[in-house]
């Protein structure tokens, strides 16, 4: 729908160029890619270049006052230790969430430690700016300490970030991980080579998703029989009680058939997740092909079952 000569009806100006900006200078470019995010009161993240001086930063408008800062390039870090150079985050499934909060990976300069602490996991809401975890430090079991922090990460209404990232000196070639972030501290998932609910070895990461439920992810299995690390797919379900498997590659589901592939609905082009694959109930909605067909289940195994799927029980599955 469009209004006299053509201007869309209901279309609100978030950051145009040139408007003013807290802290100084001008919008000089909203960056084409990642889109921004919006939560649930229409308030919009996004990052965006800044003119005079030069940086990027990310910030936050509902188009009905000034924009709020989140962070921009040379703010000092929470701790003192460097100051923001980049950042990224916002390809995340929900780095913005309905307390108004962001949660972005910070690159850093000027640390003491130079490229020893040069990274970490941020969460700002425009009024207090908070470092969550930091390269160099080390992980919950102190196996190692983190080092690279992957840009798609997913934040609740808690306040809890996911992240993955890979971690250096660790021994058993736990190499990276999936970990949850809050401002008490960093809870570890899952690590490379621990074991997957229904035998074999976690391998890769792919994708995961935060909800008030639980976490669901997505990632391969290593068999650990001579072949490749990456044996099956299969998409799994966490909560403090223990990790339990939803689906995998060569799963029998009845009235489905055997699972050849399987994804989190929905997956992006960069296979992470559009929207929240996981309710706040549990469920966990997948897409899968079976017989060379696509298929679309809804798993309310979080709730109903008691002994995880290897059971063979598919009464937590429904037709959609």
């Amino acid at each position: 729908m469009t209004g006299v000569g053509g201007t869309p009806v209901g279309v609100v100006p978030i950051g145009v160029t040139g408007q003013a900006l807290p802290g100084g200078g001008s919008l000089a470019a909203i960056l084409q890619a990642p889109a921004p995010a919006i939560n649930a009161a229409g308030r919009v993240a996004f990052p965006a270049w800044v003119d005079e001086p030069f940086v990027d930063g990310i910030f936050v408008g509902d188009g009905t006052g000034p924009l709020v800062k989140i962070v921009r390039g040379r703010d000092a870090t929470p701790s003192g230790n460097g100051v923001f150079s980049d950042f990224f985050g916002l390809l995340s499934n929900h780095p913005f969430n309905d307390r108004g909060e962001v949660a972005f990976v910070g690159v850093l300069d000027d640390t003491a430690g130079g490229t020893a602490d040069n990274q970490g996991l941020f969460l700002g809401d425009g009024s207090t700016l908070v470092e969550l975890v930091r390269r160099g430090e080390s992980t919950p079991d102190g196996n190692g300490s983190f080092l690279n922090f992957g840009g798609l990460i997913d934040l609740d209404d808690a306040g809890r970030v996911i992240f993955r990232t890979t971690v250096t000196g660790a021994s058993g070639g736990a190499t990276d991980g999936l970990f949850i972030a809050d401002r008490n501290g960093v809870e570890q998932i899952l690590r490379r080579n621990d074991p997957a609910p229904g035998g074999g070895l976690f391998a890769d990461v792919l994708e995961s998703s935060l909800s008030a439920a639980g976490v669901v992810f997505r990632a391969y299995v290593n068999l650990d029989n001579g072949g490749s690390t990456n044996d099956e797919l299969g998409a799994f379900f966490y909560n403090r009680t223990g990790l339990r498997s939803i689906a995998r590659e060569g799963d029998t589901l009845a009235g489905f058939g055997t699972v050849t592939d399987v994804h989190l609905h929905a997956a992006s082009e960069t296979e992470g997740i559009e929207g929240t694959a996981d309710g706040d109930g549990g469920q966990v909605a997948l897409r899968f092909t079976s017989g060379g067909e696509f298929l679309t289940a809804v798993w309310s195994g979080a709730t109903l079952l008691k002994d995880g799927f290897e059971s063979g029980d598919t009464s937590a599955w429904s037709a959609r």
